[in-house]
């Protein structure tokens, strides 16, 4: 499931930076509709941003007369940090043609990452970045020299040919971030390859960059992946496509290389019926393949959206276990959904793709929440529907483990005794607004324990 739960984390920078990036793109994306071509009379962009808790943020900038446009950042970018990122185009047309002169087009547009004006006054410089590449950009966030980050932001600005502003989007940074030191020679135990991913969708790889993706190269079966954001903490890459099931993942970033097993999973959702009245239900299949030869448990977060109510809750939870999967490597589930008015409906079904060795379950209410004890990834599920994701910092002491994500958008406390078997965990949320406890007496009877 994909969550819109990111709040404002101000950056001050007493410096102004601007981004250009002009493109001539591939599509990331596989929808396309129809539209007319002729010239766009001042139209605006429908400017916002994504944060998919899949590693990126996505700025869109969508409903253009040509069709869609799409940057990409990783979602820890900070100051002082350097980035890499991507652009992307979505030309509309029923035939290539109509996509070929609509992609022409857009390619005439520009994309502008900004500081924007502080103290009503304008930034000290104005620095341009080269790309490495048409759809590609390499940037260094700046930090103000010798005072401390006051409030701010970074803005994304799409403009036409000739100049004029179509869209902008405020992207939220923090000041800084407590990194670990870079090694001078980073070795492969210092990177954390995905064991799980699902067809098309994004997936990172936590590990020791330097920020400029240029320097990485990322392969699946020899064929180079598609690398969508890369900061000095982590590798966002697009899961390949036509594949399913266990394959090769090979990493190099400088003189480091490191391969594994990335297992490509396709996640098909599909209801029997469309339209629903007013207390009509319908049958909803998940069917999942990909999954021949398992170890151990997987994780899928299913969430319905809009009129309908999903028996065991709106967000859930589903272990895939060993055991269930059938031949062919296929797993299936059904659930039922049920209007509670008319009106449009969806379902979203994720695979969690980076590992959670600890769940929190309460024994109460059976709020949960998973974590990985190496990461800081965790995820909150509440039987009302709240839910959401992100990483925060993890600190070990013998048997105790604590992680602790303080953000203006939400609050996580939870603190395990893994040899106790016991733990704690508080959450505060602003969007979705949310805050509950969760006691979790034995961490073994958790119904949520394939999490582990």
């Amino acid at each position: 499931m994909k969550l819109e739960a990111r709040g404002k984390v101000f950056l001050g920078i007493a410096t102004l930076v601007v981004l250009v990036v002009y493109f001539s793109l591939a599509r990331l994306h596989a929808e396309s509709s129809t539209q007319k071509t002729s010239p766009p009379p001042g139209g605006k962009a429908k400017a916002r941003l994504k944060n998919n808790d899949d590693g990126l943020y996505t700025i869109a900038f969508e409903s253009l007369l040509y069709g869609n446009i799409y940057a990409y950042l990783p979602d820890d970018t900070a100051a002082g940090d350097k980035i890499s990122g991507t652009v992307d185009v979505e030309p509309y047309g029923a035939t290539e043609e109509e996509r070929a002169r609509n992609r022409a087009a857009l390619n005439d547009f520009a994309v502008e990452l900004e500081k924007p004006k502080q103290g009503g006054q304008e930034g000290a410089s104005l620095s341009s970045v080269s790309l490495s590449a048409s759809n590609k950009f390499v940037l260094t966030i700046p930090v103000a020299s010798g005072k401390k980050a006051a409030s701010g932001d970074i803005h994304v600005v799409l403009k036409s040919k000739d100049g004029q502003e179509l869209g902008r989007v405020s992207v939220p940074l923090p000041p800084s971030v407590a990194n670990a030191m870079r090694a001078a020679t980073p070795t492969p135990n210092d990177f954390q390859l995905p064991t799980i991913g699902q067809e098309g969708r994004p997936a990172e790889i936590i590990g020791l960059f330097d920020g400029d993706a240029s320097n990485t190269l990322l392969y699946v079966n020899n064929e180079q992946l598609q690398k969508l954001a890369e900061s000095p903490r982590k590798l966002i890459f697009r899961v390949p496509t036509k594949i399913a099931g266990a394959t090769k993942i090979s990493l190099r970033e400088g003189a480091v290389e490191v391969s594994g097993t990335l297992r490509v999973v396709v996640v098909t959702p599909s209801v029997g019926k469309l339209n629903l009245k007013s207390g009509e239900s319908t049958t909803l299949t998940v069917a999942t393949t990909g999954l021949e030869g398992i170890e151990s448990d997987a994780l899928l977060l299913l969430h319905a959206t809009g009129v309908v109510q999903m028996t065991g809750g709106n967000t859930q939870v589903i272990p895939i276990r060993p055991m269930d999967v059938v031949s062919g490597g296929r797993f299936v589930f059904t659930r039922t959904l049920t209007a509670r008015t008319e009106g449009s409906f969806g379902v979203v079904s994720t695979v969690i793709g980076r590992p959670f060795n600890v769940c929190l379950q309460d024994d109460k209410s059976g709020d949960a929440l998973f974590l990985s004890s190496s990461t800081g990834a965790y995820a909150f599920t509440q039987a009302d529907g709240a839910n959401g994701r992100g990483t925060g910092e993890i600190a070990k002491n013998d048997c105790e483990i604590t992680l602790t994500h303080n953000a203006s958008e939400r609050k996580v406390k939870a603190t395990i005794d893994m040899c106790r078997k016991i733990g704690k965990a508080s959450v505060e949320a602003a969007s979705p607004k949310t805050k509950f406890d969760i006691d979790d007496k034995n961490t073994t009877d958790s119904r949520c324990a394939a999490a582990k």
